[in-house]
Order: C-alpha cells, then structure tokens, then sequence
C-alpha cells in the first residue's frame, strides 16, 4: 500500500504541520435525524475537502456517478452516491455543497482530480464495531486539550505549537483506551482514559481530524462506527465505516517526547469508557505495539 500510496498527491500528517479545522464545534457534534439526502452527503462530504489553496485538485467533492468523495490529503471521505459524474469525468461540488459542474468544463481553474481509489486500502478486518462517535468526539476533545493549552501560550510568544497526538488502543475487554502526551515547559503532560493492560494498539493520530472524522458521521446521523485496520498496526491507514460512508485516516508517527523535568500525569480521564457492542473475537489483535509516544 505505501508503495501505490506515493502516487496520489496527498501526505501522511507531521509533527510539524498542526490543522485547525473550522467545522470542528465546542460540544459534541449534533446526531441528525433521519435519513441523509444527497445534499446532505455532499454538504458532509465538504468538510472533508482540502482548504489548501495551493492544492486546487482537492478543494472539491467529486460525484463519479456510483461514488463521492473529498479529501484533504490527510483523510479521504467516500460514499455510495447516484450522482451525474462519471469516472473520467466527475462533477464537482463546492465544499459548502454548490454544484460547480463537469470536471472537464472546469480543468483550467481546478487542474484533474487525483485518482483516489490507489489510496483506499483491500479488504480490511473490522476489528471494532460499534465506537460511539459522541462518546470518543468528547474524549478525543478532552485528550486534545493539554495540546490547546501549550499553543494557547504560544500564541502569546511562550514556545511552539504542538499538534494533539492521541495514541488509540482495544482493551481485551472491548473498550478503547486514549493517551496523549505534549511537552510544556520541560514537563510531559500525559492525558489517559481507560489505559488498561495487555490492550492492542490501533495507532497514532491527529487528535483533531479523528474529531473532524466523527463530526461527519454525526452529521448524516451514524452514532457508531466501526474501525477497520490490517494487522500491520503501525503504518497505513485505517477505515471508519458506517452502513453508507467510510472515511480513510492515515496514521502518524511522531518521536518520543522527551521531558527535561520529570514526567507528571496532569489529567486524567477516569469517566466510564467506550464499551464495544460487538467485538469480533476472529480478528487477529496480536502485534507489535506502536512506541511513537511510549
């Protein structure tokens, strides 16, 4: 996969290039109810879409006639649609949902969409089902703010931004496990929820695009999602999937933080965890665990 991965003009995330992302709310993102329409997937399938003005490509969503997808070179949207593009010549939306149209009257100002199927990864096992996503969009909020806390003093001239890793693992009891560890003033501040032994790693990841990621399946009413992942837990790409969208997540690799002071644990999260509905007890859980931040 990294090997065909390299030809599609998106990156996985760095240490160096945080991401703030303007669809991201205060509180948990609202559940819509009832069944989603085909502008409502285009309007989720928008936040999504690269804001970088110097990747034109990806600025859109693509209706290919059976599929819609966006991506922002760090995660890719995808879902079954019965749209007016084809695969050679896809219609384009506007992320805010505004019709833009056929990819070939519209070459000249956005250039061609990038071949996105290369990055989506086979067949991959479910290796959790049923995540809730308001549940781990709050946690996930709560293990980001000690990172909101280190940029907040660098805005005022107090050290440099740091971008809200989160380190997610299974527990052998089905539930999730969420670390996040940033350095501030020589100190390594560590956030835990439901750190359990002998739990599985599922990978290291932008905090904040995981939330974008869920905010999405809120908004076309999905409140659980399941995880998908190959046995190589340390690279690649994960899936999130709900009955009618997937989202692509790469993951990170980040270096150790390295403390100048002793380490101290200066949140906690000791709130119920996120139980599994449904684990599948087939897939295969054993591998090397991911050290970016042990």
């Amino acid at each position: 996969f990294a090997k065909v991965a390299k030809s599609f003009p998106t990156s996985t995330p760095t240490a160096d290039t945080p991401t703030l992302n303007p669809i991201r709310p205060s509180g948990i993102p609202t559940l819509k109810s009832g069944k989603a329409s085909k502008a409502d997937k285009v309007k989720v399938a928008g936040m999504f879409a690269s804001t970088d003005e110097t990747r034109q490509a990806i600025m859109q969503v693509a209706d290919f006639g059976d599929t819609l997808v966006a991506t922002n070179g760090k995660m890719m949207f995808k879902a079954p649609f019965e749209g007016e593009g084809t695969a050679d010549d896809p219609v384009l939306f506007s992320a805010k949902g505004g019709k833009i149209g056929p990819q070939s009257e519209h070459e000249e100002d956005y250039g061609k969409y990038p071949n996105w199927k290369v990055v989506v990864p086979g067949e991959l096992p479910t290796i959790h089902k049923g995540i809730d996503t308001g549940r781990l969009w709050q946690i996930l909020k709560q293990a980001s703010s000690i990172a909101r806390d280190v940029n907040f003093k660098a805005a005022k001239g107090k050290g440099e931004d740091v971008t809200p890793y989160v380190d997610i693992s299974i527990n052998q009891d089905g539930s999730l496990g969420v670390k996040s560890q940033v350095s501030n003033n020589g100190l390594v501040e560590t956030y835990a929820h439901n750190i359990q032994e002998g739990s599985d790693p599922v990978g290291t990841f932008d905090a904040e695009l995981f939330m974008d990621a869920l905010a999405g399946f809120r908004a076309l009413g999905h409140e659980k999602v399941a995880i998908k992942s190959g046995t190589e837990r340390g690279e690649g790409p994960i899936m999130l999937t709900s009955p009618d969208a997937e989202v692509v997540i790469m993951r990170v690799k980040t270096q150790a933080v390295e403390p100048t002071m002793p380490e101290r644990d200066t949140k906690v999260e000791s709130a119920a965890p996120i139980a599994a509905e449904d684990v599948p007890q087939a897939t295969p859980l054993k591998t090397q665990a991911d050290t970016a931040l042990a």
